[in-house]
C-alpha cells in the first residue's frame, strides 16, 4: 500500500542552502516574532504577575505628580482649566506608562528573566521558558534590584519634574509666568535630553545584566557609553517605543483607551516593545563587547567577565 511505503519517509528534502546570503535585520525581526508569538505572549503573561509591584509604585508617582500638578496649577477658569487639566493628566500617564515598558518602572530580577529569554529569541537559541525564566531571575537578584531601585527613583524625579513643568507654562495655571518663557524652554529641553539619555541607558542596562558579569558602577558606565555611541539610531527606537505606548492611548476615544492600553500592557505589549529593544541592543552589545578584541582585555582584570550560556 502506498499509504504505508517508507519511501515517502526516507527522501531527502531541500534542505537549506549553506551559501545562501542572511536575510535582513527587519525581514529576520518578523520572522522571529510570528515563529515565537505565542511565547511571547507566554513571557509577558508570567513577567506581568509580579510586575504589578512595579505598576503600583508607577501609579503611586502618577498620583503625586498629577497631585502636584493641581496644586501648582489652580485656577478659577474652571472651563480652561478642564481642559488643560485633562490633556496633562493623559500625558503625565502615557509618561508613567512608557516608563513601565521601557522599563524604568520593573521588579529588576524578573526584568533579568524575561530579557535572558527575549535574548534567547534574538539569538535564536533554545530555551526553556519557565526554568530559563525563573534561573535567570534567580542568578541575577542582586545587580538587578540595585538597578530597578536607582531607576524607580530616578524615574520618579522626572515624571515630578514634568509634572512641574506642564504646571508652569499652562497659561490657565496660577503659576504662568512665574518664569520667563526662555527659562522654561530651555529647562525643557534639558530635561528632555536627560530623560531622553536616561531611557535609552535603561534599554542596554538588562542585556548586560544577564550577559555579564558587572559591578553596579560598570553597569551606568557602559550604558551611558552606548547610549552615546549611537544616539540617533538609539532615540529612533526610543520614538518607536513612546508611539507603540502612544497611539492606543491617544487615538482610542474615552476611557476605552485605558482599557485597551492595559489588554495590550498584560499580553504581549511588554514582551514586543522588549523584543524590538533586544533586536537592536543585543546586536550592538556583542559587536562592541563580546566580539571585540580590545574590550576584552577587561578579562584579565577580573571584570566584565562574559556569562553567555
Amino acid at each position: 500500500m502506498k499509504l504505508f511505503n517508507s519511501n515517502r519517509y526516507i527522501k531527502e528534502g531541500k534542505g537549506i542552502d549553506k551559501n545562501a546570503p542572511e536575510k535582513h535585520g527587519f525581514i529576520k525581526f518578523w520572522e522571529i516574532a510570528w515563529f515565537k508569538k505565542y511565547k511571547l505572549i507566554a513571557i509577558n503573561f508570567l513577567y506581568f504577575i509580579p510586575n504589578l509591584i512595579a505598576v503600583f509604585f508607577a501609579g503611586l508617582s502618577f498620583f503625586v505628580s498629577t497631585s502636584l500638578f493641581y496644586s501648582l496649577s489652580s485656577n478659577t477658569q474652571i472651563g480652561a482649566s478642564q481642559e488643560s487639566s485633562e490633556i496633562a493628566n493623559k500625558l503625565l500617564f502615557f509618561i508613567v506608562i512608557f516608563f513601565t515598558v521601557i522599563p524604568v518602572f520593573a521588579v529588576g530580577p524578573f526584568q533579568s528573566g524575561m530579557t535572558y529569554i527575549l535574548r534567547c529569541f534574538t539569538k535564536r537559541e533554545p530555551c526553556f521558558l519557565w526554568t530559563d525564566y525563573i534561573g535567570k531571575t534567580r542568578s541575577n537578584t542582586k545587580l538587578s534590584i540595585q538597578a530597578c531601585l536607582i531607576n524607580c527613583i530616578i524615574g520618579f524625579f522626572i515624571i515630578l519634574d514634568f509634572a512641574v513643568y506642564l504646571a508652569l507654562s499652562s497659561t490657565n495655571s496660577v503659576a504662568y509666568g512665574v518664569f520667563p518663557d526662555w527659562i522654561l524652554m530651555i529647562s525643557l529641553v534639558i530635561l528632555i535630553f536627560l530623560s531622553s539619555l536616561f531611557l535609552v541607558m535603561t534599554m542596554y542596562m538588562y542585556p548586560m545584566i544577564v550577559t555579564f558579569k558587572l559591578t553596579l558602577k560598570q553597569l551606568y558606565k557602559n550604558a551611558m557609553l552606548f547610549a552615546f555611541l549611537k544616539w540617533f539610531p538609539n532615540l529612533g527606537f526610543l520614538i518607536l517605543d513612546a508611539i507603540l505606548v502612544f497611539i492606543p492611548l491617544f487615538f482610542i476615544d474615552g476611557a476605552w483607551s485605558l482599557y485597551i492600553s492595559l489588554l495590550l500592557y498584560a499580553t504581549i505589549g511588554i514582551a514586543f516593545i522588549g523584543f524590538i529593544n533586544m533586536s537592536y541592543t543585543y546586536p550592538t552589545i556583542k559587536r562592541c563587547l563580546i566580539d571585540n578584541y580590545n574590550a576584552d582585555k577587561s578579562k584579565s582584570e577580573g571584570e566584565a567577565i562574559n556569562n553567555e550560556e
